[in-house]
């Protein structure tokens, strides 16, 4: 096996392929050892699922059971972390939080909701809806960390996160900076 060793590589100024680089069908640039994305570009996905009601009356968080630990790909990505799920109030004039957390830090109270990233409070009557929560870790480490959606009552009633007992999805994508 030989070694080419170049500093730059640029395609032709003019014609039908001006200023790209091609490489011909049927083979592949293999850059997994040192491939670096431009800045806004999907780095990594990671998705998890749970099925299960979290019920609580705690007006500290608990966890939904939607954790994922993650080592970044590289220091100074982005994350953004998002999750779906059912929430029930469980009867009328009744509220649920919903936030993320890095391992101990609430990431959701850097948006000013009282520290919560989604919020549901019901007035007159029960309910019963989706609980959307997103959250963005900035300036990352290369560090692993765990992310954990978790969910509180507003008024130390008994609420649900995923009241109707179906799949809970954390998604996790990490963006080139």
């Amino acid at each position: 096996m030989s070694t080419l060793q170049v500093e730059n590589l640029i395609g032709p100024t003019s014609g039908s392929n001006a200023n790209k680089v091609i490489i011909p069908s049927g083979q592949t640039l293999d850059a997994s050892n040192g491939f670096v994305a431009p800045s806004g570009h999907v780095v990594n996905v990671v998705t998890t699922q749970s099925q299960g009601n979290t019920v609580t009356s705690s007006s500290s968080f608990v966890s939904t059971h939607l954790t994922i630990s993650y080592t970044p790909k590289k220091a100074g990505n982005t994350i953004i972390i998002q999750s779906n799920m059912g929430a029930d109030t469980n009867a009328d004039d009744r509220g649920i939080k919903h936030t993320v957390f890095r391992d101990s830090t609430d990431l959701g109270s850097s948006n000013g909701t009282d520290g919560s990233s989604g919020m549901i409070k019901s007035h007159a009557e029960r309910l019963f809806t989706n609980g959307n929560v997103i959250a963005v870790d900035e300036n990352v480490t290369s560090s692993a960390r765990t992310y954990v959606i978790k969910t509180r009552s507003t008024g130390g009633n008994s609420v649900e996160a995923d009241g109707t007992n179906s799949k809970k999805t954390m998604i996790i994508t990490e963006v080139a900076q």
